[in-house]
């Protein structure tokens, strides 16, 4: 495996204080799980279909479920032409001057307001897109990004908007309140954990066939990722379409959805006092009072443990 071109995921911890990255190879153990996942009776989903619902609604059961369980705060947000006019025939000296422009130039705002873009992928997708400078000289930009601070742009989102894009913009709203401070998740593999478990809650909470199939979604998504790295581990798939951020991207998702299926369990099968704490903790980390990684290993949420088709298996039964 080729690991000299790592440029651009070396980047984006720098934006986000993550810690230094080391590669994740995919092994025998994991191999061994992937194995009794296709084992598993998951779910049939095919031709499964939902109702659409309108835009307004989807934002608003988003916003009634997020406040009922935990406290949202402003986040950075700053639209390409505000920023285009910003920089636009200003005379920048050096770079201190262009990081102070660029650090006073957002307006905060719920993460509510921040414009969703409505595209035509499927109905489970979504992105929340950072605002970025876009500076050709990757050794200046290496510089001065950990000094950049994190804002947002816009929320894409599919147009065929249901209960499952409901559970993706959820996803996508806990995504700003984690990114927006630097450092908050050390490892760059476990930044999807909690988007993943808000999405899980939701749809257990309020649809329960959104809930099969954004759960059979999620085990296929665990086995396409390790198939992509093992392919690309092992040489046998076309560098050009698959890069080492790629590899490390399907890296993130496959231990990401592994903890974070773990932690729904251990919070399903909690009592209500358990559950609240939960929740509490959550809310130290979206407030940026402790570290993701604090409050994984406070329950005892760790690769190895969640490593397991039992936990998986009792998803999918729940």
């Amino acid at each position: 495996m080729d690991t000299k071109d790592l440029r651009d995921i070396e980047l984006y911890l720098l934006l986000h204080g993550h810690d230094d990255l080391d590669l994740y190879s995919v092994d025998d153990e994991v191999l061994s799980v992937m194995k009794e996942l296709v084992e598993l009776s998951v779910p049939e989903i095919s031709g499964v279909e939902f109702p659409y619902i309108r835009k307004n609604t989807m934002t608003y059961n988003a916003k009634k479920f997020l406040s009922s369980h935990l406290q949202i705060h402003p986040v950075g947000y700053l639209s390409d032409r505000k920023l285009i006019s910003l920089l636009k025939d200003r005379r920048i000296v050096d770079e201190d001057s262009l990081i102070e422009i660029y650090n006073k130039s957002a307006s905060f705002v719920s993460p509510f307001k921040i414009p969703i873009e409505y595209t035509d992928n499927s109905v489970f997708s979504g992105s929340l897109e950072t605002q970025l400078l876009v500076i050709v000289d990757k050794d200046l930009y290496a510089k001065i990004l950990p000094r950049l601070e994190v804002f947002f742009n816009r929320i894409c989102l599919s147009k065929f908007t249901t209960d499952i894009g409901t559970a993706c913009y959820i996803h996508e709203i806990i995504h700003s309140q984690l990114e927006c401070w630097k450092g908050i998740i050390g490892n760059y593999y476990n930044s999807e954990v909690l988007s993943i478990f808000m999405e899980l809650f939701y749809v257990y909470e309020n649809n329960p066939l959104a809930y099969d199939v954004i759960i059979s979604n999620r085990i296929n998504h665990l086995l396409v990722s390790f198939n992509n790295m093992y392919l690309f581990q092992t040489d046998q798939i076309e560098k050009e379409n698959y890069t080492i951020y790629n590899y490390c991207s399907d890296g993130k998702y496959l231990i990401s959805i592994f903890k974070a299926f773990h932690l729904f369990n251990l919070y399903i099968h909690s009592n209500n006092s358990s559950k609240k704490k939960i929740l509490s903790n959550i809310q130290l980390v979206i407030d940026g009072h402790i570290m993701l990684e604090d409050f994984l290993d406070k329950n005892h949420i760790y690769y190895e443990n969640s490593l397991d088709s039992v936990i998986t298996n009792q998803l999918i039964k729940k």
